[in-house]
């Protein structure tokens, strides 16, 4: 190959061509150009030559940092830069670059090799799929490039056709789960799980507890954005493209949950169906499997799928019993409720010896009341179960809460490096308000004033209340919302 050959190489990624030599990314839809920082380049380059590899951090730091002594965080701060230009403005973009716990990360779009200096296409890299066709002929190192005028006028172009869309969906029919509110348009990529606060400490904690297992499940399985609105809000409902809805309802006299799944764009019911309330936890999992053959799932290996079970004793007692204790901590989360849930965790663990999930909790409750309440006993108490937790840390899969809470207790003990490499490694599973905190309280400590905003206003909108906010503020230590996440705080 030429040295005017290799200049003029290209390759084509779904609806990107990226040029290496000039650093650039053109997309094939919008005919705009994005320009590309060298790390940036270098990464997306090397994710070509390995496709379909799977690359370890120690690897991208060898070949992008040549070596050079860098934290974890940069190379997560990279993938996620890389991530967030291979998206665009499209909210339903595909998932370029794929995340597999403990070993690295994978290009997962098929690449097509593109020599522009003599027309030719070379065949793909070893490894990938069939090439994707290119959609015109010509070369697209030869498309004149207008730079930042171009860019505005197709931005310009974009908001105006977005803005007639959004109107278009405004005055769709009033939907069943909360109405469009005006000018919003449905994200198709963002499902919402709400549900009635009943006023009834033992319904609502199997509401929550139900609520949250969906949660976290959807969002470690699936390629959708799922958040929690534990009451039916039209104006937060309006930017969800599905809504998942519960309900109690009583049917010959025995308890029933009815769930439904509606599409919000097309206004098409997805799912409707009631789940016996005797055993939940069985319940819980026929309606995860039927959630599962609905919507659109991950790839994941098995690895992966045995740490997100997080499997649940079978006696639906014990599980009762445990959804309450979890209730009075992430739904409640004041001093008397906190109390309440750890006398219901404590209940337990004269049993379930076994159980990491049950000390977890415990330990995290115990930790938030000593913030509270001022109250060091809270601490020692804290200690003592996590001795417990630690000593089932040699399970084959340990669930990414038992992470959670292990990142809280370095947070505590001023620990901050093993706090981010415990919390990064839980969130790499699945997403939680409680864990976007925890690494919000660790950007605060590091100055990193703006990511502690990003993590804070992230919790609140995984699950927008007042427990949420309660967790940013006094976690840890004091943390000002109005000053790290200003327009959060003005949200309230």
């Amino acid at each position: 190959m030429t040295t005017n050959s290799i200049k003029n190489l290209q390759f084509q990624i779904g609806e990107w061509v990226f040029s290496p030599a000039e650093r650039t990314l053109f997309h094939l839809e919008q005919e705009t150009n994005v320009d590309l920082d060298q790390r940036t380049a270098q990464l997306l380059h090397l994710f070509i030559q390995r496709a379909n590899e799977v690359l370890s951090r120690e690897e991208i730091i060898e070949a992008i940092w040549d070596r050079s002594v860098v934290t974890d965080h940069a190379v997560t701060q990279s993938i996620f830069e890389l991530r967030r230009v291979l998206r665009g403005s499209r909210s339903d973009a595909p998932n370029y670059i794929r995340t597999l716990p403990k070993l690295g990360y994978q290009l997962v779009i098929p690449v097509n090799e593109i020599v522009s200096g003599d027309g030719t296409t070379a065949s793909p890299p070893a490894k990938t799929t069939a090439p994707v066709p290119l959609a015109a002929p010509s070369p697209l190192a030869n498309r004149p490039r207008f730079g930042r005028h171009w860019l505005l006028i197709s931005l310009i172009s974009l908001f105006v056709s977005l803005a007639i869309l959004g109107f278009a969906v405004s005055r769709m029919a009033a939907q069943p789960d909360g109405e469009a509110k005006p000018g919003v348009l449905p994200n198709p990529r963002q499902l919402t799980v709400t549900y009635p606060m009943l006023q009834d400490d033992g319904r609502d904690s199997m509401l929550v507890g139900l609520a949250d297992f969906i949660v976290y499940k959807l969002n470690a399985l699936t390629s959708y954005d799922v958040l929690q609105l534990p009451h039916n809000s039209p104006s937060m409902l309006s930017a969800s493209g599905r809504v998942l809805s519960f309900e109690w309802v009583n049917v010959g006299g025995k308890p029933f949950v009815q769930a439904k799944l509606l599409h919000r764009i097309s206004n098409q019911k997805l799912l409707e169906k009631r789940y016996p309330a005797m055993n939940l936890y069985e319940s819980m999992n026929v309606l995860l499997e039927d959630l599962l053959q609905i919507l659109e799932n991950k790839s994941i290996d098995s690895q992966q799928a045995a740490a997100i079970a997080e499997n649940y004793p079978a006696d639906p007692e014990v599980v009762k019993l445990f959804f309450r204790g979890h209730f009075y901590l992430f739904s409640k989360g004041d001093k008397d409720s906190l109390k309440k849930g750890i006398r219901f965790f404590r209940e337990m663990s004269n049993t379930w010896k076994e159980w990491p999930i049950l000390y977890a909790e415990l330990a995290m409750s115990e930790l938030m009341l000593s913030e509270l309440t001022g109250d060091e006993s809270w601490r020692n108490a804290a200690a003592q179960t996590f001795e417990h937790l630690d000593r089932l840390a040699d399970k084959p899969f340990l669930p990414p809460v038992v992470y959670e809470a292990w990142a809280m207790r370095a947070l505590y003990g001023g620990d901050r490096k093993k706090a981010m490499s415990w919390i990064n490694r839980a969130l790499n599973f699945r997403d939680t308000w409680h864990g976007e905190i925890i690494r919000g309280k660790l950007y605060e400590i590091d100055g990193k004033t703006g990511k502690a905003g990003d993590s804070y206003t992230r919790a609140y909108m995984l699950k927008p209340d007042k427990v949420t906010l309660l967790w940013a503020t006094h976690m840890a230590f004091q943390t000002d919302i109005s000053k790290v996440a200003p327009s959060l705080a003005k949200s309230q």
